[in-house]
């Protein structure tokens, strides 16, 4: 039987010719996987083939986030002190570091606190009297304080503003607070940012109100269609206008106006404006005009080609049929575009986009309003591309970004997927902090950092102070700014990182030991209680445990106190969230997301949660706790595993984790020819397949054990991740073994 439930994803949506034209370099079936994901749209696809750092959408479309920008700025100008409470765990010393980073960019008085020795996760009343001792007025929390009801009424009670960037999920109470940054609120399109993907918006909008001169500016985007070029003897058909302000779409305007004349048929198939609809639709135009001028105010204009078109237009029709004109300052994207990439061939809307970044379906375009919606987010890019200081700090704090979001397991897509092959691309690296950049030299991944070296290296490394109380070393690291110190820090850091993994060793080998596994089937979960696990590492041990048993994990830390702390961390469709909010009453505060949460809950009421976890336990099945295994293709033909195709899979797909794993394929009907023991206590496999006339390896990490339970089949299929195995200098493509199904 398979550990994994498998599917076999596939998409009846055929691959589009204009993504092969596109990506030429690329097989097909490398492209069917992408497509197979759900990239089935030439937008899509080229997004995810070339995310760029300015495909970030504003920032400013984060709900709060202007209050905490305004009320960050004034803490500022009045030098007002300023602490930032953050977490222990990486996400969470990634994101008081970009804080830390910014709000000292633009000379602010902070400081910053995250919880050390046994203090619990989030903000707390003890840590708010200190505040208010050291006479602070504003608190910005990192990943929590969503959940911090009471203590945002007593902050207030206090004198002391809150703003909250969080990235946990809401409950249904939520704080007051002077603003309340959270991607789960409001119906932000990605909801699944990480608290130090939260912190960078913060950072990227406190940038722009310090460096853009556009900053809190309304501007207007405007376009016209046409029946011809000649503004003295063709008309206008379609006005379309869009008033935004920091990248945001904040009013729309859109009319077509009744003209006398026929309109053509090669202006209809350029607009896909028809007589019918101008007859049907159409306002007259000194309607239309005066509509637009009320609309506009005397906002600048901004457009592609608008002084040599749009605007002779404009002026024509207006001095014509309103004896009036048209002053609004005009700024002009054709001439700029002109300027800012002079290498570029063609200057065309469609093709300054396709440069920015922008893919969109080029027969959508010669309405109006389309080419509006357009041009308003290539102005955005553009002002972006040309402020060389806020590319620099962007580049600084992505890497930290991309620490805290593959660290705390967030899905790589959308723009964590940007986030994280930005915050690891060389040229960032480069230019990240001085602390960072220390630590990546130590551990000699300057060069060759990606998504799975924060996984399995560079995030339990920085995990590791906080597990043991300490976490603030870290974020002492990560905002140094002088090389001894940072370097004395490193190796500090280092030591506790060896501190870590000695205890987490032992102690899992001790649970492990101890587990009965029948008892796990019958109860679908692991609930641990132990004065020998500290607080700090019950995640990091529900997660290791959750991986080996697939159920549901809840580890709690003893303790002499009257209440304690522990963490939970899900499998299949167990939601962590949902299971304890149904027993809300037995806790002090709980919080966390789908996958993982935590809690903390008196001593006295833990038979209870015990007893309230068994009966949640009970409507659950086996097959719902099992982690589905998604199957990117099955693979017939063997000669496509290349070591040329694996490079293409890799630079396509990076950066890999979290919903977005590296494709894997299925083999069906594959023979044992060969078997081979390795490792110090011959844990792990070598299997030797044969498929056809084709034989190839497989590596088998951990599965000695479990091949006694299926090496009695005659044939097999299994589902592997490809890999390139290099081996005295000789290179040879294998499967990494993910599962295997006994036939």
């Amino acid at each position: 039987m398979p550990f994994f439930e498998w599917n076999l994803r596939r998409s009846d949506v055929p691959l589009h010719r204009e993504i092969k034209n596109s990506l030429p370099r690329l097989p097909e079936f490398i492209l069917n996987i992408a497509k197979n994901r759900g990239i089935d749209t030439y937008q899509s696809m080229m997004e995810f083939a070339n995310p760029q750092v300015l495909s970030l959408p504003s920032p400013f479309a984060l709900s709060d986030i202007d209050k905490g920008v305004d009320r960050i700025q004034k803490a500022i100008e009045n030098k007002e002190k300023i602490l930032i409470f953050g977490d222990k765990d990486a996400d969470g010393v990634t994101a008081t570091a970009i804080i830390y980073r910014i709000v000292t960019r633009f000379h602010g008085d902070i400081s910053f606190r995250v919880p050390e020795g046994d203090e619990h996760y989030g903000i707390s009343v003890n840590a708010l009297n200190e505040a208010k001792a050291q006479g602070v007025t504003l608190v910005i929390t990192v990943d929590c304080g969503i959940t911090a009801v009471d203590e945002c009424i007593y902050a207030k009670e206090l004198g002391i503003d809150i703003v909250i960037t969080d990235h946990h999920e809401p409950l249904e109470v939520l704080p007051v607070a002077l603003a309340m940054i959270n991607p789960k609120l409001h119906n932000y399109p990605f909801p699944s940012l990480a608290g130090a993907g939260v912190a960078f918006k913060l950072a990227h909008a406190l940038s722009e109100a310090y460096l853009l001169p556009e900053y809190n500016r309304e501007y207007i985007c405007f376009d016209i269609e046409t029946t011809g070029l000649n503004p003295e003897q063709d008309d206008i058909i379609e006005i379309a206008a869009i008033r935004f302000k920091n990248g945001l779409a904040l009013e729309e305007f859109q009319t077509l106006i009744l003209t006398d004349k026929e309109i053509s048929a090669e202006v209809t198939s350029i607009t896909n404006i028809t007589n019918k609809m101008v007859q049907e639709e159409g306002i007259p135009i000194n309607d239309a005009l005066e509509q637009f001028l009320e609309f506009i105010g005397d906002r600048d204009l901004v457009g592609h080609n608008i002084i040599g078109f749009d605007l002779k237009f404009m002026s024509n029709k207006l001095k014509k049929h309103l004896k009036t004109t048209i002053s609004n300052t005009p700024i002009d994207t054709l001439p700029l575009a002109r300027v800012l990439f002079k290498h570029l061939k063609s200057f065309t809307l469609y093709d300054v986009a396709i440069h920015l970044g922008i893919y969109i379906d080029q027969s959508s375009l010669h309405r109006a309003l389309n080419d509006v919606s357009l041009n308003t987010e290539v102005f955005r890019r553009m002002v972006l591309s040309r402020s060389r200081p806020i590319l620099q700090i962007l580049s600084e704090l992505l890497p930290l970004a991309a620490i805290g979001t593959v660290a705390d397991i967030m899905p790589l897509q959308g723009e964590n997927r940007i986030i994280v092959r930005m915050g690891t691309d060389p040229e960032n690296i480069k230019l990240t902090t001085t602390g960072l950049l220390s630590l990546l030299r130590r551990l000699n991944i300057v060069d060759t950092i990606n998504a799975k070296a924060i996984g399995w290296t560079l995030g339990p490394i920085i995990n590791s102070p906080g597990r043991l109380g300490q976490a603030s070393l870290v974020v002492d690291l990560l905002t140094a700014t002088h090389i001894n110190k940072a370097n004395e820090l490193t190796e500090e850091l280092i030591k506790k990182d060896q501190e870590r993994k000695n205890l987490i060793t032992s102690l899992e080998e001790e649970i492990v030991s101890s587990t009965n596994l029948n008892e796990i089937i019958e109860k679908k979960h692991v609930f641990i209680m132990s004065q020998n696990i500290s607080r700090g590492i019950t995640g990091l041990i529900a997660t290791r445990l959750t991986n080996q048993f697939q159920v549901p994990v809840i580890i709690v830390a003893l303790s002499n106190e009257e209440t304690v702390s522990g963490s939970v961390r899900s499998t299949g469709s167990f939601d962590v969230v949902e299971c304890l909010q149904s027993m809300s009453n037995l806790f002090v505060r709980f919080g966390g997301h789908k996958a993982a949460g935590g809690f903390v809950i008196p001593q006295n009421k833990i038979d209870q949660f015990k007893t309230a976890l068994s009966s949640y336990m009970e409507n659950w099945t086996s097959a719902n706790l099992r982690n589905p295994l998604d199957i990117d293709i099955e693979l017939t033909d063997l000669t496509l595993l290349s070591i040329k195709n694996i490079h293409y899979i890799q630079s396509l797909f990076d950066p890999i984790g979290s919903k977005n794993p590296f494709p894997n394929f299925l083999v069906k009907g594959v023979t044992l020819v060969g078997e081979r023991y390795i490792g110090k206590n011959k844990e792990h496999m070598i299997l030797r397949f044969l498929k056809g006339k084709t034989e190839f390896n497989v590596i088998a990490w951990g599965f000695a054990k479990r091949w006694q339970e299926v090496k009695s089949h005659q044939k097999f299929d299994i589902v592997g991740i490809p890999e390139i195995n290099t081996w005295n200098d000789t290179q040879e493509v294998r499967l990494q073994l993910i599962d295997i199904d006994g036939k």
